[in-house]
């Protein structure tokens, strides 16, 4: 895949959003494991849009929501900081983990394994 068009329907405002198989993170986010050092991933342009009903019914969270990249893992598993598994979910080592949780994720089920 080389491009990406994401449009949201409602947004509940974590920096880590997903539709199957694509991630985004928030620019804050991604910023963030940049700053870290973390390894393993790219972070991509995405053409964000939103929904008519969203923008109409919540045009006051339309405002707020924050520039986004498109979240590329491409890390061995078990082996690298980012990966995804054959299912389509998304890993992160330890360190990972310890930077996105400074971000919100009320939404992200996060399983530690």
């Amino acid at each position: 895949m080389h491009r990406l068009h994401f449009e949201f329907m409602g947004w509940d405002g974590d920096d880590l959003v997903t539709s199957f198989p694509c991630f985004l993170v928030s620019e804050r986010l991604g910023g963030a494991m940049a700053e870290a050092h973390l390894a393993d991933f790219d972070l991509a342009e995405v053409e964000v849009t939103v929904d008519e009903q969203f923008q109409e019914f919540f045009p006051q969270t339309v405002m707020s929501l924050p520039t986004w990249s498109w979240l590329k893992p491409c890390g061995k598993p078990w082996a690298s900081d980012l990966w995804i598994n054959e299912r389509g979910d998304l890993y992160v080592s330890a360190t990972t983990l310890n930077v996105i949780r400074r971000f919100s994720l009320a939404r992200c089920e996060v399983v530690e394994a």
